[in-house]
């Protein structure tokens, strides 16, 4: 057995025909994929086990991996994709789980995934990611971007593995390492709220306060006292100084959550 932590011999870069390593330990699904993505300018090859994804790693350089996760032993996909990014940055890899959850598509992008599929698949879509995983692959080498440490992490109270959820949980974990302002939109009761705790808890201000408020339940006069806070006197009934939600959440070192902006009136304070 080959541990997760063994360090495979140092990829080279296909030359010409693109080379692709199909890991699946069920030996039909392996057959369906080669049949998929073989064409005449390809190489592909088959693993059932990590084992012997890892062997012909070693022995050979691919373009692109695509595995499942659950391979049903001792190592998983995620684990073949660790092995392999260290072995080479480069590589591009594509998991495809039948049980996608945010923590397994967070984990997954961290560890430098190039897309994260969930079955049953979409032909057309695993065709069209595959033909871009291996446009990137060919393009000039730049610096890769250092893996994150990967934790465990929880549910977040998201469930689902739909298509439609894989995708929103793709979109998050792409997000949550970002320091830009992030927009949710959707319906009243859809879990926009859910999905900013989420973008908090999985991004580098976890630690930090996360303060929601929700703008359309107040008042037109108080909205900006609540966003910025006042001190004493400042209106009638103010009888002490009070923090604003903004600095609540440490001067933009934590986050703020601001639901129902669309329900404030025209007078209220905007963004610059």
């Amino acid at each position: 057995m080959v541990a997760a932590d063994s360090h495979p011999a140092p990829m080279v870069a296909a030359g010409g025909m693109p080379r692709i390593l199909v890991v699946d330990d069920d030996r039909e699904t392996c057959r369906f994929m080669d049949e998929l993505l073989r064409g005449a300018d390809r190489h592909i090859e088959l693993a059932h086990t990590p084992d012997e994804a890892l062997a012909l790693a070693q022995r050979g350089g691919f373009d692109l991996v695509v595995s499942d996760i659950n391979l049903n032993a001792e190592l998983s996909g995620l684990d073949l994709l660790r092995a392999f990014k260290r072995a080479d940055p480069r590589l591009e890899i594509l998991l495809i789980s039948g049980f996608g959850t945010l923590e397994t598509a967070i984990e997954a992008v961290r560890a430098g995934a190039f897309d994260y599929v969930s079955k049953p698949f979409d032909i057309v879509e695993v065709k069209e990611t595959v033909d871009r995983a291996l446009k990137r692959r060919a393009q000039p080498a730049s610096a890769p971007a250092v893996p994150e440490a990967v934790e465990a992490v929880s549910a977040d109270g998201l469930i689902g593995r739909s298509r439609g959820m894989l995708a929103v949980y793709k979109q998050i974990a792409h997000a949550a390492g970002s320091d830009a302002p992030v927009l949710i939109t959707g319906e009243t009761g859809t879990g926009k709220e859910l999905i900013a705790r989420a973008l908090h808890h999985h991004g580098r201000r976890a630690a930090r306060p996360f303060v929601p408020v929700n703008c359309g339940a107040l008042a037109e006069g108080l909205l900006e006292s609540e966003l910025f806070g006042h001190v004493r006197g400042a209106f009638t009934g103010a009888l002490g100084d009070k923090k604003g939600v903004f600095e609540q959440a440490e001067g933009g070192c934590g986050c703020c959550a601001c639901s129902s902006t669309g329900r404030c009136g025209p007078s209220a304070p905007r963004a610059s």
